[in-house]
């Protein structure tokens, strides 16, 4: 008898975790639904879109810098006209680079404030709604709730739609690094992608063996 009411305990666990696998919806889209106003998500991937670009084609200017100033191939009129037009280029990146992250900076920093506050409201909301017994509990202390309120609730800021503009960054320059190899030399290119599964293995042992130490 005790096993058929354990099997029964069992099913029912299973049914509850398999209804909440089909109603959970994933703590970003969540975070994605509070965040307002939404235009501003794309605006800002856009953004990170384009700081992503800069690093690879500001090392396409400074490789044409470094050739232009070459002076027995080219003589002394072109070397100061390609120096001139060069370094106007560099300028426009350092320029496009600050506005590019003052505008990600502002745009996801608005967008996480708001995030924020709209959890502290939530979460406080449902601190009001408890029964008086709940704060008897320690874990429950006035203390604690407080601590949740000030500073657990930035934390969400990191998994917020923040860190998938850095993501996102990373994820351009890489693609338009490799482009732009595969376009210059692609055999060099060939031969660093074959290089990059053993740096992968080198950093994770190194991060191990330094958790080992720790």
């Amino acid at each position: 008898m005790k096993k058929k009411y354990d099997d029964a305990d069992e099913l029912v666990e299973k049914e509850r975790a398999e209804y909440l696998k089909k109603v959970q919806v994933s703590p970003f889209k969540r975070i994605l639904k509070m965040t307002e106003p939404g235009w501003l998500v794309p605006v800002g991937l856009i953004f990170s879109l384009l700081l992503g670009t800069v690093m690879p084609t500001f090392g396409v200017i400074l490789t044409k810098l470094l050739f232009g100033l070459a002076v027995p191939p080219n003589p002394l009129d072109k070397v100061r006209e390609n120096a001139n037009f060069f370094c106007l280029m560099m300028l426009c990146c350092a320029v496009g680079s600050a506005t590019f992250i003052f505008m990600q900076k502002i745009i996801f920093g608005n967008l996480g404030e708001s995030v924020t506050l709209k959890i502290r409201k939530n979460l406080y909301a449902s601190i009001l709604s408890k029964s008086i017994g709940w704060f008897d509990v320690k874990e429950n202390s006035p203390g604690q709730l407080s601590t949740v309120l000030a500073s657990d609730t930035q934390i969400i800021n990191g998994v917020s739609a923040e860190g998938l503009a850095s993501q996102l960054e990373g994820a351009c320059a890489m693609i338009a690094g490799l482009v732009l190899g595969f376009v210059f030399s692609w055999r060099e290119s060939v031969v660093c992608l074959l290089c990059v599964p053993f740096m992968l293995m080198a950093t994770i042992i190194s991060v191990k063996f330094q958790q080992g130490l720790s």
